[in-house]
């Protein structure tokens, strides 16, 4: 093999290694965004949990409260206050 030939082979080589560099460099600059994107995704997560169990840890210092009472539940507890309610009123007017 002439040198020219070899050049020629050292050359198309190199190109093809550029031209890999340049995509994998692509590929790590997307991986670097998708990674940031989670960890911003990662940090909201954490701290939606944890105001969820600063909920749950205030339900249960509340202390005797229902806090998994469905809406009729509570539609119905609301409903009996207010009864509740109008009834020390008219005690009251009387």
């Amino acid at each position: 093999m002439e040198l020219a030939d070899r050049l020629d082979l050292l050359t198309e080589k190199l190109k093809s290694l550029v031209m890999e560099r340049n995509i994998l460099a692509e590929e790590n600059t997307d991986l670097r965004e998708q990674l940031d994107q989670m960890k911003v995704e990662l940090h909201r997560q954490t701290a939606a949990i944890n105001n969820l169990e600063e909920q749950n840890k205030s339900a249960k210092l509340a202390g005797g409260q229902n806090v998994n009472l469905d809406n009729s539940g509570i539609k119905d507890e609301l409903n009996a206050l207010i009864k509740e309610i109008d009834q020390c009123i008219n005690l009251v007017k009387r």
